[in-house]
């Protein structure tokens, strides 16, 4: 993030605000921060991370996907700074090369073809 500094408790409050309300348990803990450095133009960034966890929603990963979008659009709507997240595109290739994998690994992961010797008559 670019921007103001916030405190981890503001961004998580901020950040569950953005989300629906069966679905705000999910960011249990205020996120972490992982690095804090400031631009030769002097602008201040951190790079937060954010966990995602429920025991009573199925967090696939477009749905996490989609969660930490509406997270991120919070935090730049309320001017507490500028994420910096993936395109949409990259997104969409990201997940596509995952369900490839998905698919790929289930395939290979069924039970092998056997072939059975037809018995002689005699």
């Amino acid at each position: 993030l670019d921007g103001a500094p916030r405190s981890p408790a503001e961004l998580h409050e901020l950040c569950r605000a953005a989300l629906a309300p069966a679905e705000a348990h999910v960011l249990r803990t205020p996120p972490s921060l992982l690095d804090e450095w400031e631009s030769a133009e002097g602008r201040p960034s951190r790079t937060y991370r954010f966990s995602y966890s429920s025991s009573t929603l199925a967090l696939s990963r477009q749905r996490a996907l989609d969660m930490n979008r509406r997270v991120c659009e919070a935090v730049a709507a309320a001017g507490a700074g500028r994420p910096r997240t993936p395109s949409v595109e990259s997104l969409a290739e990201l997940a596509a090369a995952a369900a490839l994998r998905e698919s790929s690994a289930s395939s290979s992961a069924s039970s092998p073809a056997r072939s059975e010797t037809p018995h002689e008559r005699s």
